[in-house]
């Protein structure tokens, strides 16, 4: 397979690398469309791909997947700093 560029469709967040098809076997490392607006790795992986399914999952070039870990776990730690002001806030109420 030949890397290209893949678009998100909500976010137009780019990602370099090869579009899996059905039949394909999802690795820990592939990323889809999350509704999120980002590419999120697979909950999923040693699945496979059947047609019909019309999530967008791209194999990311080895270069691009330490960028996406690093963007995953900001994402992470924002959301455990929002959870943990909620329980501050509900705690002065």
């Amino acid at each position: 397979m030949n890397p290209s560029i893949h678009r998100h469709p909500i976010s137009g967040k780019i990602v370099i690398g090869d579009r899996l098809v059905p039949g394909d076997v999802i690795r820990v490392d592939d990323v889809y469309d999350s509704t999120s607006g980002g590419w999120e790795f697979s909950p999923c992986a040693g699945a496979t791909i059947e047609e019909g399914n019309e999530t967008y999952w791209v194999r990311p070039i080895k270069s691009q997947i330490a960028e996406l870990k690093a963007e995953e776990d900001r994402r992470l730690i924002g959301l455990a700093s929002k959870r943990k002001f909620c329980r501050l806030e509900n705690k002065k109420r």
